[in-house]
């Protein structure tokens, strides 16, 4: 190994190392608030002072407005109007004269609500110029990964610092700068950090320190996990409580905070309990509306129904009766028709105006003489079976002309006899 690279690994390492050896003065902040003063204190250290103030986490809003804030102050105390939305997050990294991260870096902290929101923007917030890691995105332990960024877009020199949350800080060395097509200008460098810690990468140029925006990113292990990077000596979080003091490291209340940095009690979610009983409350009106439509509407069908059915006025208890349900009810049940015997017509005058009487049998029994002047016709005995009938049926002519010094003849008309009702005597036969 040449002399050049031995040289190398060891600035590598003094810079990581650094914060380790330089963090001699500490710092505290207030707990933040939406568009609300964030106050820091500074014990030791030497002036100037730079607090690094980084988004991290998802967004709370449609459009992300937060940026990453370079403060620099020259007194033990000093504040920054906080621009986040409530319950957005971040942290913060405190620098002094002796170099980046000698101050430490905060754990995640939970900006709470305070009433004002005007000092958000309402439109997105955009870097100087961008930077870019070759493979997109992804930072593997102990992987090889290429920073690059347009040349055109920054001015002067970049740099790029790396953050753990509640950990370490350091900057990342950017020598043997390359250019590649389609990838302008950059660097190559290892990731000393191990699987599964949150990390944070800012690069930027004399226009501040995080210009060019941040990466904040879970490290992986890689489909091939590599091991060779790691020591004792590799950048971690730092055992303890983080940098910064006490403050809320989750959503809640802003008095709600835990000072070692891992975490805070947040009270109930008021919102989300009351949002799920409304949806409850309304998806039971839903339900019950929709079984009040499907009834109403049941019903009135069957309402329909009845009114369009057949009246029938001959029998009304149809719905009741018991016979079969397709045996037609007794008013139209079709009879067998009697052909009537044939008849014999006789005639009567009475005082000189014709009568034509005829009679009609429906059956063979033998129908008795009436009236004298009335010829019948006698069949055979034979069994009763049906009640006759008798019809009488009048002729009107007109009077007859009359004659001369003739009366007027009377008509009288008799009514039936109704002989045929008694019951016969059988007679005794002739000796």
């Amino acid at each position: 190994m040449s002399s050049s690279s031995h040289g190398k690994s060891l600035s590598l390492l003094l810079l990581l190392l650094s914060p380790l050896l330089a963090t001699s003065y500490t710092f505290s902040m207030d707990d933040p608030t939406s568009c609300g003063d964030l106050n820091f204190s500074v014990d030791g250290g030497k002036p100037p002072y730079r607090a690094l103030i980084v988004p991290a986490g998802p967004n709370p809003i449609n459009v992300e407005v937060r940026y990453i804030i370079d403060h620099e102050f020259d007194g033990s105390s000093s504040s920054v109007q906080l621009k986040y939305p409530a319950q957005s997050q971040f942290f913060v990294t405190m620098s002094d004269a002796d170099g980046f991260g000698t101050g430490g870096v905060t754990g995640i902290v939970t900006v709470q609500n305070g009433g004002d929101t005007s000092c958000v923007p309402n439109e997105g917030s955009e870097a100087a110029f961008v930077f870019n890691i070759d493979p997109s995105d992804l930072l593997n332990q102990c992987q090889a990964t290429r920073l690059w960024w347009d040349p055109a877009a920054a001015e002067g020199d970049v740099t790029v610092k790396a953050m753990i949350p509640g950990g370490q800080a350091w900057e990342v060395p950017a020598d043997d700068l390359t250019t590649e097509a389609n990838k302008g200008i950059g660097f190559s460098f290892t990731i000393p950090v191990r699987g599964g810690t949150l990390l944070a990468l800012v690069a930027g140029d004399n226009r501040g320190w995080g210009s060019a925006g941040s990466i904040v990113t879970t490290v992986g292990n890689g489909i091939n996990p590599n091991n060779t990077c790691i020591n004792d000596e590799s950048p971690s979080s730092t055992p303890g409580s983080p940098a910064g003091g006490a403050y809320p490291t989750e959503v809640g209340n802003a008095d709600e905070s835990n000072g070692n940095g891992g975490g805070s009690k947040s009270g109930p979610n008021i919102g989300a309990i009351v949002g799920g009983v409304v949806g409850g409350i309304a998806a039971l009106v839903l339900l019950a509306l929709f079984f009040f439509f499907c009834f109403r509407k049941k019903r009135s069908r069957k309402e329909n129904e009845e009114k369009r059915r057949r009246v029938d006025l001959l029998q009304e208890d149809d719905e009741e009766a018991s016979g079969p349900a397709n045996e037609l009810p007794h008013y139209y049940r079709p009879e067998p028709f009697i052909a009537p015997e044939p008849t014999e017509a006789g005639s009567s005058s009475h005082g000189g105006r014709p009568m034509t009487e005829v009679m009609s049998e429906r059956s063979e029994s033998p129908v008795p003489s009436t009236s004298a002047g009335t010829s019948t016709t006698r069949k055979s005995a034979g069994p009763r079976t049906m009640r006759p009938v008798n019809f009488v049926q009048h002729e009107d002519a007109g009077p007859p002309p009359k004659e001369e010094d003739e009366e007027a003849a009377e008509t009288v008309e008799l009514p039936p006899a109704y002989t045929n009702i008694r019951g016969t005597t059988p007679q005794a036969p002739v000796a």
